[in-house]
């Protein structure tokens, strides 16, 4: 009898996981082609349709290093389909759901796996990068099996657990220039959850001996990316409780409140709640001089989830931060959102029953409601629409100005079927560059920073010379990428006739013919 309840118990698990995947998918799938790649996902998308040999140093001059990319060259990506360029993010964002159940089950059950894999499925955050064609999805998907594989390693020992915990680190390493965080994770982690022997520890040490060894060989070749992102200097304590207070939200929220052009920027949090909440931390952390809440809540699998999420929260804020005028964006929470559902999960399994459901199912209800908010919201780039407009409409000798150069050229090499000549520069801090010829890559990227409107006019009309249509691609000022270009508008619209304009949101396109040199 009693091993007929435990093969139930296996199939109910397994029948609700399975339901728990399909749901999880089908958010994830649906609609995927809905509005144009943003241009994270087209500098991705372009990136990977580079020769083999010139992934590396444009990925890394991108400031990514190029594990996603290497592997996205070799998948289908058809000139203009999102789905296709969406579908290996999606299918990594599927691969999570199982993969945090398992990780659940790992550390304490499989009712821990069910709630884990519950908010995994509907968490907006990991919904939203499960839909971009960046490589966030992969990152979150090797950071979660690299902890997973830790824990086995940690408790059951074994070189083949130790390998394949090395083996997804370095997938992550190469993935992302935070990756060290994953590492130091890793190596506090052990201590918490580790079976006692001294051939844990010696696996361990040598496992992360080889992680820390690649980690120094690679900084050392990527040091010309990366030198300058952070610098030395403390975080302001403001900004750093204020992220580390974002996270909840952005968590349970996503970005599904956000309007076009702050999708990736940090939720504001009043000061007031900043307080509050440290409060209310404060009150929990005086809760564990109670012996029953101690026993009940830090157990040592609460605790390694709880040490790992919060390295992977806090440590990206302080590094971000510690650079000059940083602001902290919520993306790099994404590689958190996995442990944090998973970590809730062990939070609700140490409750009674009754209470987990209580305290659990609002959680996931509050959680669904901005997670069909995500895939409904529309934070459309236009670049689809832009490129259509200019193909139905374009003639053989137009030109394209674009300001930022570099997002005309990764958009139209994906939705253009011609190729017109790109020229135009950058707008940042009021002051404009121009690139000579077109933009090619950030691995060579040049840029002349305009002194005046003078030399900002001699600029603009050398690259507009013997074209006889102007089509331009300007910002509309939006929060992001997409600065106005008064300075650019002026000069061009003092030369040049306009013949046709559209308003597509963050961007404006313009129309101009009749060139003369007045």
């Amino acid at each position: 009898m009693e091993q007929l309840k435990r093969l139930w118990s296996r199939r109910q698990a397994a029948i609700i996981l399975a339901l728990l995947v399909l749901g999880g998918a089908l958010i994830r799938l649906v609609k995927l082609s809905h509005e144009s790649l943003n241009f994270d996902e087209l500098a991705s998308v372009w990136t990977s349709k580079l020769a083999l040999g010139h992934i590396v140093t444009e990925a890394i001059a991108q400031g990514h290093p190029p594990a996603y990319n290497l592997i996205q060259h070799f998948l289908p990506m058809p000139a203009g389909d999102e789905t296709m360029a969406r579908l290996l993010p999606a299918f990594l964002g599927i691969l999570t759901l199982p993969l945090v159940y398992l990780a659940g089950k790992e550390l304490r059950s499989r009712s821990a796996g069910l709630w884990a894999a519950a908010f995994a499925a509907v968490c907006p955050l990991m919904i939203w990068y499960s839909r971009d064609a960046t490589s966030y999805s992969w990152l979150t998907l090797f950071t979660l099996l690299s902890f997973y594989f830790l824990i086995r390693a940690s408790r059951r020992g074994g070189w083949s657990n130790w390998a394949m915990y090395v083996i997804a680190t370095l997938l992550v390493i190469f993935t992302y220039f935070l990756a060290f965080i994953v590492v130091i994770a890793g190596l506090t982690v052990f201590w918490i959850v580790r079976a006692p022997g001294k051939e844990r520890v010696r696996e361990w040490a040598i496992s992360h001996a080889f992680l820390g060894l690649t980690l120094a060989i690679f900084f050392l070749l990527t040091a010309s990316a990366t030198s300058g992102r952070s610098g030395l200097a403390i975080p302001p304590k403001k900004l750093f409780l204020e992220d580390l207070v974002n996270w909840p939200l952005v968590f349970v929220r996503g970005y599904a409140t956000q309007s076009i052009g702050g999708g990736v920027m940090a939720i504001g949090v009043p000061t007031a709640a900043v307080i509050a909440a440290c409060a209310v931390a404060a009150a929990l952390i005086s809760l564990l001089a109670f012996r029953p809440v101690r026993e009940r809540f830090l157990k040592r699998d609460v605790v390694a989830a709880g040490v790992y999420t919060l390295f992977l929260v806090a440590v990206p804020v302080v590094v971000q931060l510690a650079s000059p005028q940083a602001q902290f964006a919520s993306r790099y929470y994404a590689w958190a959102a996995p442990l944090s559902a998973l970590f809730i999960a062990l939070l609700l399994t140490g409750l009674p029953a009754r209470l987990a459901w209580l305290a659990g199912v609002p959680l996931l209800l509050v959680m669904s409601y901005y997670a069909q908010m995500e895939v409904r919201v529309r934070r459309n780039e236009n670049w689809r629409d832009i490129a259509a407009i200019i193909a139905a409409k374009g003639q053989p000798d137009d030109e394209i100005m674009c300001f930022p150069e570099a997002h005309c050229v990764v958009a139209f090499a994906f939705y253009s079927s011609r190729t017109l000549p790109t020229t135009g520069g950058n707008i940042a801090g009021g002051k404009v560059s121009m690139i000579p010829g077109t933009w090619n890559g950030y691995k060579d990227a040049k840029q002349n920073l305009i002194a005046g409107s003078n030399e900002l006019t001699d600029a603009i009309m050398n690259d507009v010379d013997g074209a006889r249509r102007i089509w331009l691609v300007m910002g509309d000022g939006a929060v992001g990428n997409y600065p106005a270009s008064p300075q650019v508008n002026a000069v061009v619209q003092s030369h040049l006739r306009q013949s046709g304009n559209w308003d597509l949101p963050p961007l404006d396109l313009r129309l101009f013919d009749s060139v003369s040199h007045t």
